[in-house]
């Protein structure tokens, strides 16, 4: 069993929903869970209250994440918030991962909203003392917590970059970020916690990750899916390309088809840690005057790499090689520090999940990877 995928996305228009009926749902997809029953007896009722020890999680089954879905789908109809993380991916269809927990995102102010529903809502439970996390009851009674990321900002939350899901034959959708979004979210969480990638096998796995999300990026044609470079600005970091594209080179090919183009959007994040590599910026030039006018550096013009340092996606393989060979090893020997890193506030704390939720959000004049990137963003505990 599977979940099908409105065709259209949540957005400003407001557009109808369209969705079809499962073919097999299962028992939980039954109307004993909508909301406007009145057998309150009807809901599976928690076994405990207590929060489960991250320690102690087990795996959720598809089955069990669905249900999971299905039950936000209908208690926060009315608040805004989007699914992340590994159960979106499940929710694309990717069977790769199992779920501990389900994530989402919500606007800082609709976190205590979020909250009260629960707390009123038969079979969710919620945690004293503990802000971003509620639970969930299944049909066997298994409390299963799903996490809440709240986005402060300044300005008005108006909708979720999201495309909205069935798990149930009742029609409830359940919003999931998009997949242009999930890139990007794999690329955040390399650029914030690049030491765990050391690991060749988290390396694969995420790389694994990005193939998959590409791949039915290429498939599902939708607009909202295609990826753009303001969609996916992690992805343009260097720190990022280069790792990701020197150990997988087939990822530079799939990022192309699948719509990536670098001059999709003029203004989008030009590399501050790319350009400062260039020695015309970073260092004074000696006023020689054999050599004013006419510099060359030994092996060539570094113009026309300094520009396609910038482009990334646009690099060749012979001259990704040729700029990781001469510049970026320089800027790797000197540590980890990716440009959005660098720009952290010294008292802002990082997230503890593995991955954190990032998309190209309407927001007025801001954007939610403002908040992801370090300038606005803020946890809510």
């Amino acid at each position: 069993m599977s979940p099908l995928a409105s065709p259209t996305s949540d957005g400003c228009d407001r557009r109808h929903l369209l969705s079809d009926e499962l073919e097999s749902p299962d028992l939980w997809a039954s109307d004993s869970h909508s909301n406007n029953t009145d057998d309150a007896d009807a809901r599976p009722q928690p076994r405990s209250s207590q929060r489960p020890d991250p320690a102690d999680r087990s795996r959720m089954t598809p089955a069990s994440t669905y249900e999971i879905l299905h039950r936000i789908g209908q208690t926060f109809s009315h608040v805004q918030y989007a699914v992340y993380g590994t159960a979106a991916m499940l929710a694309y269809g990717n069977t790769a991962h199992l779920c501990t927990h389900v994530s989402i995102v919500c606007p800082a102010y609709a976190q205590e909203v979020i909250k009260s529903w629960a707390a009123a809502t038969s079979g969710m439970l919620t945690y004293p003392g503990i802000s971003n996390t509620i639970g969930v009851t299944d049909m066997d009674g298994e409390v299963w917590t799903v996490e809440i990321t709240p986005i402060t900002c300044d300005g008005t939350f108006e909708t979720l970059s999201a495309v909205s899901f069935c798990f149930g034959r009742d029609g409830t959708p359940t919003r999931v970020l998009t997949m242009p979004a999930l890139v990007n979210q794999v690329a955040v969480a390399y650029l914030r916690d690049g030491c765990v990638f050391e690991d060749s096998d988290r390396l694969d796995a995420s790389a694994g990750d990005l193939v998959w999300l590409l791949e039915q990026i290429c498939k599902d044609g939708r607009p909202e899916q295609r990826l753009s470079a303001e969609r996916v600005p992690a992805v343009r970091e260097p720190l990022f390309w280069f790792d990701f594209t020197a150990a997988h080179p087939g990822l530079a090919g799939l990022f192309r088809d699948a719509g990536l183009r670098v001059d999709d959007v003029e203004g989008v994040h030009q590399t501050e840690a790319a350009t400062s590599a260039e020695p015309s910026r970073s260092v004074p030039q000696r006023d020689n005057p054999g050599s004013r006018g006419h510099s060359r550096s030994p092996t060539g013009s570094d113009a026309r790499y300094h520009q396609r340092l910038r482009e990334g996606p646009n690099l060749t393989r012979a001259e990704t090689r040729k700029v990781i060979a001469n510049r970026y090893s320089r800027r790797r020997s000197s540590g980890r520090r990716s440009y959005y890193s660098s720009r952290k506030s010294p008292g802002r704390r990082d997230s503890n999940d593995s991955c954190t939720m990032s998309s190209a959000l309407p927001l007025g004049s801001k954007k939610i990877s403002d908040f992801v990137f370090g300038k606005l963003r803020k946890r809510l505990r």
